[in-house]
């Protein structure tokens, strides 16, 4: 049952990265993070390979390189949680912010001609990320509390 909601996380997502005229990092890679964070490194892998093909499939960017990155973030992720509580929103937000920056700056870097302008480009859109990352990592939290804690009818 699991898988339908990541599924449908990641269409969602592309329908708003479509729309928002992105790509890579953004709402598909916070998707993949947020999988990984909270279901495990495996389905990070997962989650982010196929965040990774669709981002490459919407924005024509090199298959290869987006499907690697997306499980790379993803299933790093997954590994952050043996060290940080999952079910805390600062961690998915601090996640969201190193990860698009570095992500930002990998992707960014072709296409600006100094250090700097790649570096605030980056540093831009991993706060525009950070932002994004509330509500998604937010559902995902009320949603697990919601299917966790029993409902209690008085």
């Amino acid at each position: 049952m699991s898988w339908l909601g990541w599924i449908a996380g990641v269409w969602v997502a592309a329908g708003v990265e479509a729309a928002w005229g992105g790509g890579m990092p953004g709402p598909l890679l916070l998707v993949a993070l947020a999988a990984g964070l909270w279901s495990g490194a495996r389905v990070g892998l997962i989650v982010g390979a196929v965040a990774g093909l669709c981002d490459a499939a919407l924005f024509g960017g090199n298959v290869l390189l987006l499907g690697v990155l997306g499980t790379a973030c993803g299933g790093g992720a997954g590994l952050l949680t043996l060290w940080c509580s999952r079910r805390h929103l600062l961690v998915g937000l601090f996640t969201a912010l190193i990860v698009s920056f570095l992500v930002g700056l990998l992707l960014g870097w072709p296409h600006h001609h100094h250090v700097a302008g790649a570096a605030l480009a980056a540093l831009a859109l991993s706060g525009e990320n950070t932002l994004w990352m509330i509500p998604i990592y937010g559902i995902v939290l009320v949603a697990s509390r919601s299917s966790i804690t029993p409902v209690r009818r008085e």
